[in-house]
């Protein structure tokens, strides 16, 4: 019996092998998707950075329009905000 016991030890030290690098290639590749989701998420929020700066910089040259696109953007987004946190905030 104690022959047996043994030959499961080694046999589950074999597939341990096989089974780390499974597992270290997924961590990997789990690692590279995550990376890129978060730069694309970085791009994203540069590019709203700079539209936000340009439409702040050409307040006042077209008229009472460029004076309200602004505000309109603020509202927009506290309102968008408001609604996600309502909705599914777990504190609320």
């Amino acid at each position: 019996m104690k022959i047996k016991k043994r030959w499961k030890l080694n046999y589950r030290f074999t597939e341990s092998g096989t089974r780390n690098f499974r597992l270290i290639f997924l961590s990997f590749l789990v690692g590279v998707i995550a990376g890129g989701i978060s730069g694309f998420f970085r791009l994203l929020l540069i590019n709203i950075e700079n539209f936000t700066d340009g439409l702040y910089s050409r307040v006042g040259q077209g008229g009472f329009l460029s004076y309200l696109w602004p505000v309109l953007f603020a509202v927009v987004g506290v309102s968008i905000s408001l609604y996600l946190v309502r909705n599914y905030a777990p504190e609320t």
